[in-house]
C-alpha cells in the first residue's frame, strides 16, 4: 500500500511540474551528440526544452530518455538579434555540456556548463 501511495504522489508531482513547464517557451532540437545536463548524460536525439518553475529551471524531455531532466537557470541573458532559436553547448574535448538556450524576441537562459577553457557547439531549434 505504501508503494502504491508513493507512486501516486510521484505521478501527481510529475503532472504538476509538467503543467508548470508548459507555461514558458518550448523549443525542439535534434541534438547530434550526447551531452551533460542536470547532472546526467543524455544520448543524441530529439529533445524538447521547456521553461519550468517560474523561469528558474529548464525541463529537458527526450524521446529516448525515460525521465525528464531539470537544469537550474544560473541567470538570464540579454536578447540576441535575429530570428533563429538555438541551444548552445560548451565543448571540452569530446564532451558536450548544456549551457545556453536562446529564443527569438526574449531573454536567453544560461546554465552551468563546462568550467575552464572550452569551445561552443550551436544547434538550431524550432518553437513548438
Amino acid at each position: 500500500m505504501k508503494k502504491h501511495l508513493a507512486l501516486m504522489a510521484a505521478l501527481m508531482l510529475s503532472t504538476a511540474l509538467l503543467s508548470v513547464a508548459q507555461d514558458g517557451p518550448t523549443l525542439i532540437a535534434d541534438i547530434p551528440f550526447s551531452f551533460m545536463a542536470g547532472g546526467k548524460t543524455l544520448p543524441a536525439g530529439q529533445y524538447q526544452f521547456a521553461e519550468g518553475s517560474l523561469g528558474k529551471e529548464m525541463v529537458i524531455r527526450g524521446q529516448n530518455v525515460k525521465a525528464d531532466v531539470f537544469a537550474p537557470v544560473v541567470t538570464r541573458l540579454g536578447e540576441r538579434p535575429g530570428d533563429q532559436a538555438e541551444v548552445v553547448f560548451d565543448k571540452v574535448d569530446n564532451t558536450y555540456y548544456f549551457s545556453e538556450v536562446h529564443v527569438p524576441g526574449m531573454d536567453g537562459y544560461l546554465f552551468q556548463g563546462a568550467s575552464g577553457k572550452h569551445t561552443h557547439a550551436r544547434v538550431k531549434a524550432s518553437r513548438k
